[in-house]
């Protein structure tokens, strides 16, 4: 857990001190997109493999998806919240915001 934290705390101290370079601006929402999509699909692959799962999953399989469908709606509510929040930056997740050095 902790690695995840520092591994986080890292990248974003890499990019509000502007360390990425400018090339890599468009090609890192496709990489943090595809990266994710791999760590969830090993997390399906390892517990698919599980003997431990699959001989908890009957007394295991109305919680679990009790609690899947409880942090999916979590999930998507809070996205609909903090999307107006957010304003008009929340519907262009692909696009990095202009940095200008004139405003203040």
């Amino acid at each position: 857990m902790l690695v995840l934290l520092v591994a986080a705390g890292l990248g974003a101290l890499v990019g509000w001190n502007g360390l990425v370079p400018d090339y890599w601006q468009s090609y890192i929402p496709r990489w943090s997109r595809g990266f994710l999509l791999l760590m969830l699909f090993a997390l399906g692959a390892k517990l698919g493999a599980s003997t431990e799962v699959h001989s908890h999953l009957p007394a295991l399989g109305l919680k679990a998806l009790v609690i899947s469908l409880a942090t999916m709606l979590g999930s998507i509510l809070a996205a609909v919240i903090i999307a107006p929040i957010l304003g008009d930056h929340a519907s262009e997740p692909d696009t990095a915001l202009p940095m200008d050095s004139t405003s203040g």
